[in-house]
């Protein structure tokens, strides 16, 4: 089975690097970028089946950019990532197909889940559901 081709945004380096390292255990890592328009033109060229991407971003944030995809007729899940969580529910229905909060204490399992969730496969045997996903109960 071919794993799922995963594009990655957020502008602070460490931050990126740590979710690329976490993200490459189960999928192929296809760019990691720091800002908004790089994003855009990654998500255009690359075609990623899985986009991970911060919130707040500059040129662009995170939804701004999922929002262009979306009048532009691409429908690749987003998975927005913040420390601030008071705008989930609005991303959600915005269209992201969930929402971290980069500070919980399972955030690489949550993260990995909501991945394979939103590429439509399932992690080693469990099957997740991505309302799980999407700040319920946190």
């Amino acid at each position: 089975m071919c794993k799922l081709k995963v594009l990655v945004a957020d502008d602070h380096e460490v931050m990126r690097r740590l979710l690329v390292s976490m993200l490459r255990l189960e999928f192929r890592v296809v760019n990691a970028v720091a800002d908004g328009e790089s994003l855009l033109e990654a998500a255009l060229s690359l075609a990623p089946d899985v986009i991970v991407s911060d919130v707040s971003m500059p040129f662009m944030n995170g939804p701004e950019v999922m929002k262009a995809l979306i009048a532009r007729g691409h429908k690749i899940p987003f998975i927005l990532v913040s420390i601030d969580s008071s705008g989930k529910d609005e991303f959600i229905r915005q269209g992201a197909a969930a929402f971290l909060d980069k500070t919980q204490a399972d955030f690489q399992d949550d993260l990995l889940g909501a991945v394979h969730a939103a590429g439509g496969g399932s992690s080693e045997g469990t099957l997740l559901e991505l309302v799980a996903y999407q700040g319920v109960g946190k």
